[in-house]
């Protein structure tokens, strides 16, 4: 396993490339959620009629509230790395729930993509047709294949960084400057036989620091 300065390098390169590719995503999902929002208030002029219409609650719903979830995490995660706001007892609650915050969000990537690739028949069906919707274009077709295709790679990337961030957890310890305590390593602490008590006990503590120099 990674330690110290290496594991810190590799987590931020780690970061680093997860933020580039949800970046992407991001774009493509808010320009798609754009895009549908305009082709169905076309389809449906009546703004009733809109907001009773189900088809299109389900892949714009995907769209929106994937990106600001991503959003969300790329600034909480790099908030935390930066101000250091890790627990100094150890990992923390603020590392255990990005952790725990970019496996679900990489789970519920994979359902926004799988969801935006069911709906793909209804989006040519409507809104591709001749003369249907003016705003949709082909191009706005392959725009929103691209965001299926992104958020499927989203969410491998975000699995892959959970990983990571569970792997380098002892390199962001160190980066961090988290002393190590005798439950997080056996091989440091008193020596075995040492009473605080007694009357040795200073003497004992001085000749385990002399040893571990």
């Amino acid at each position: 396993m990674a330690k110290g300065e290496a594991a810190r390098i590799i987590l931020w390169m780690c970061w680093v490339t997860q933020w580039l590719i949800s970046s992407i995503y991001v774009a493509l999902a808010l320009i798609t959620f754009a895009k549908l929002w305009e082709a169905s208030a076309e389809v449906f002029v009546d703004t009733a009629d809109l907001v009773k219409n189900k088809i299109w609650r389900a892949p714009m719903a995907s769209c929106l509230l994937s990106a600001l979830l991503v959003i969300g995490f790329d600034l909480m995660s790099c908030i935390t790395l930066i101000k250091k706001s890790i627990n100094r007892a150890g990992p923390g609650f603020g590392y255990g729930f990005i952790v725990a915050f970019c496996f679900s969000l990489s789970s519920f990537l994979l359902l926004c993509g799988l969801v935006l690739d069911g709906f793909k028949k209804v989006v040519v069906d409507v809104l591709e047709q001749p003369g249907a919707v003016g705003s949709w274009t082909k191009y706005s077709s392959d725009l929103y294949m691209g965001t299926f295709v992104f958020a499927i790679i989203t969410f491998c990337s975000f699995l892959l960084f959970g990983i990571a961030l569970m792997v380098l957890q002892s390199g962001m310890s160190d980066h961090l400057g988290i002393e190590v305590t005798p439950k997080q390593n056996p091989g440091y602490g008193p020596p075995s036989g040492y009473d605080p008590y007694s009357n040795s006990a200073f003497n004992s503590a001085q000749v385990h620091e002399s040893d571990m120099e």
